[in-house]
């Protein structure tokens, strides 16, 4: 059996919504950004004077600079040091750059929910909806619940615990970090507590594992040692034989805004199905971390591992400064329909990471339209970025069926000017435009072939028959799909 993609498909492509956002089909419309604001004042290297809040931020050792909250709810100012200046690393090089001298603040950024005020590089290093949840309970335990509002706080909070490699000083204390063995179905029951805001008692495992990775699902930072099954808490000192990992809790109805994500339409099991879908990807060449199952029980917990954290000797891990698409792009990724996979190829190309890069955007790109992956926005994709300022793609992550009829009707990012029922020729002439027309064919026929396997890939996974059924039917009816 082989899949084949209609030439035509009939029918309306988008919201109206969608239309309006980009009325022509044929190429990228940009979206301006707001005009930045160099502010003008004091010099935020003056510190914690005059009632300012400051956080000081470094990398790999080294004193980047300082961010300034002036008044709750207003822009955060940032400065370089002096010293950092000369160190040639762009930790943003589209709205941070190194060449803007002085203090300087996005006020357009601070009614977005993803920046807060707060420059994008910074913004990516805020947990999202679950992780909240656990720093307002943090805050909570200490009868200061508005510092939670805070974005400051709350990257004072994450401390060097953040995803990437940025670290923010004088950091909170959220307590010493236990050593010990954890058990994941004790973690999962934390988890629900979190979420439905019991606060009768402490949740202190949660918040050394909870509250660094960003999602609206319930996850944790953990230490794996595979060879005994053993799981610690990720920021514990690695013993010889662990990994740094992430892992996604199944046995959690309810995502951290308190939606049951059963009566949106997520079919569930969403660890089972994201697995199988790793796989998928992984045999349709697109480049991924490794992935695992981790089984308890009933329970089937998704684990992926840690990609902004290289093996740098036994036991010890070099941090990697990790940067969204939309923190680098100072878009939000609430901000719907308003930005394209073109424009995504456009910033890979503008970071000069050469033709396989792009190529490989291009098979991810063909891979969610394949798959019915609607949650394809801005900040599940990102960039990486070694000691030597040297970028590449991160490896793709969030690869799962994700369709609702609320956020996820349609795609986020439009494949050209289209948000649904993409068409074969709308992939290919994105290939034409970016110089992969021969490639494009070879990548959308593999893509095709892994398709294929879902049946398979599904029944390693241990997804139930009737939901590999649904999935497999759903495949060819958003996109066309189908069998001889």
């Amino acid at each position: 059996a082989t899949h084949a993609w209609p030439w035509a498909t009939p029918g309306v492509r988008g919201s109206d919504p969608a239309s309006r956002t980009f009325p022509l089909r044929n190429r990228t419309v940009e979206r301006q950004a707001a005009p930045t604001r160099v502010t003008t004042g004091p010099t935020v290297g003056s510190g914690g004077e005059n009632g300012y809040t400051t956080v000081r931020v470094r990398l790999w050792g080294r004193e980047v600079g300082i961010l300034l909250e002036s008044e709750r709810g207003g822009p955060m100012t940032f400065e370089y040091g002096r010293g950092f200046t000369d160190s040639g690393l762009e930790i943003s090089p589209v709205h941070l750059p190194m060449a803007r001298s002085g203090p300087v603040s996005f006020p357009e950024l601070v009614r977005r929910p993803a920046f807060l005020g707060l420059p994008g590089i910074f913004a990516d290093a805020l947990p999202d909806r679950f992780g909240n949840a656990v720093i307002q309970r943090y805050f909570d335990a200490l009868g200061r619940p508005g510092d939670a509002l805070s974005p400051l706080q709350r990257l004072l909070y994450m401390g060097d615990r953040a995803m990437g490699a940025l670290e923010f000083h004088p950091p909170h204390d959220p307590g010493r970090v236990t050593e010990e063995a954890l058990e994941v179905r004790a973690l999962v029951h934390q988890a629900r507590r979190v979420i439905e805001g019991d606060v009768s008692v402490a949740v202190p495992e949660m918040m050394q594992v909870g509250g660094s990775a960003g999602g609206a699902r319930p996850k944790a930072l953990i230490l794996w040692d595979r060879a005994t099954g053993r799981v610690r808490s990720g920021f514990a000192r690695a013993a010889a034989g662990e990994e740094l990992w992430l892992i996604k809790f199944d046995g959690v109805s309810r995502d951290a805004s308190g939606l049951d994500m059963r009566a949106l339409r997520h079919p569930g099991p969403w660890g089972r199905i994201e697995y199988a879908y790793s796989r998928m990807a992984r045999d349709a060449g697109i480049e991924m971390a490794e992935t695992h199952l981790l089984r308890d029980g009933d329970l089937a917990h998704f684990m992926t591992r840690r990609f902004d954290r290289a093996l740098a000797g036994d036991a010890a891990f070099q941090r990697l400064h990790l940067h969204s698409l939309g923190g680098l792009q100072h878009v939000d990724f609430n901000d719907q329909f308003v930005f394209s996979y073109e424009r995504w190829f456009d910033t890979i190309r503008a970071l000069g990471l050469g033709q396989e890069s792009v190529n490989e955007a291009f098979r991810r790109m063909v891979f969610n339209v394949a798959t019915v992956n609607f949650d394809d926005h801005v900040k599940n994709f990102a960039f990486l970025m070694d000691r030597e300022g040297r970028w590449r793609l991160a490896p793709a992550y969030d690869l799962t069926y994700a369709e609702n009829d609320a956020w996820t009707r349609q795609h986020q990012m439009s494949v050209n000017g289209c948000f649904r029922e993409i068409r074969r020729t709308d992939l290919l002439h994105v290939g034409r435009t970016f110089d992969i027309p021969a490639a494009g064919r070879r990548i959308i026929e593999r893509v095709m072939e892994a398709l294929d396997g879902w049946p398979a890939y599904a029944d390693a996974a241990g997804v139930p028959e009737d939901m590999t059924a649904f999935l497999d039917d759903r495949f060819e009816r958003e996109i066309g799909l189908s069998r001889s």
